[in-house]
């Protein structure tokens, strides 16, 4: 049981009567300074905090601009408003340096100052038999699964793959680092004109996030 205390009574002196009347005089020219101030000080501080926020997507575009942080670069139109790439280039023709990369995929790769970063799906040659006769002769308990839309998915898989992002110099082409965010084997299979890495790596200059679908989106510093 809760105990609630009876309240005392209040009562109003000669001094509070006084002082009530004074502020009862003063109330409205006071709170009409004080409101003033208020929205004053409230205006000021909403101009400085977009001040803020624009100075700060300015920044951020403008270090962008100069890179490649995602698919379809800066502002994901594919156009650059500071690049000048050349209109023409073959096997030989504008071409600074050619580097065969391990594994497949269909992502693009993205460029911040001095690096170049690409997703791929590594085969390992090693496989997985008796997953890969789950679903060779499907029953009424054993279903296969399904093809995909338009019965465009590929056979399940039955070969473990790396899932790696991989850092290249800009200016050599040179295989700096990679990574393997997992090593395992594919539920399923994919998309016949794509692969196992068809996502694009995303960048904000700090950190890289690179995303493999059922494989798990994945961060690095």
């Amino acid at each position: 049981m809760t105990m609630i205390p009876e309240r005392q009574p209040f009562c109003i002196t000669t001094s509070h009567s006084l002082l009530l009347n004074f502020l009862l005089k003063e109330r409205g020219p006071f709170h009409r300074r004080r409101n003033h101030s208020l929205r004053t000080v409230k205006f000021l501080l909403t101009v400085c905090l977009q001040i803020t926020l624009f100075s700060t997507v300015l920044l951020a575009e403008s270090a962008a601009d100069g890179n490649w942080p995602q698919w379809r670069g800066p502002a994901a139109t594919g156009a650059s408003s500071s690049a000048t790439p050349p209109s023409v280039w073959s096997e030989t023709n504008h071409i600074k340096w050619k580097v065969r990369l391990p594994g497949s995929g269909a992502s693009t790769p993205i460029i911040w100052e001095n690096l170049v970063f690409v997703q791929s799906a590594i085969s390992t040659g090693k496989n997985v038999e008796s997953t890969a006769r789950t679903n060779q002769n499907p029953t009424a308990d054993n279903p296969a699964p399904p093809a995909g839309r338009g019965g465009m998915r590929s056979e399940k898989p039955s070969e473990i793959y790396q899932f790696t992002l991989m850092a290249l110099d800009r200016e050599t082409g040179k295989t700096l680092w990679t990574k393997i965010a997992r090593e395992e084997l594919p539920h399923e299979g994919h998309h016949r004109d794509h692969g196992f890495s068809s996502y694009s790596p995303v960048t904000d200059g700090t950190l890289v996030f690179a995303y493999f679908g059922s494989r798990g989106l994945h961060c690095f510093d």
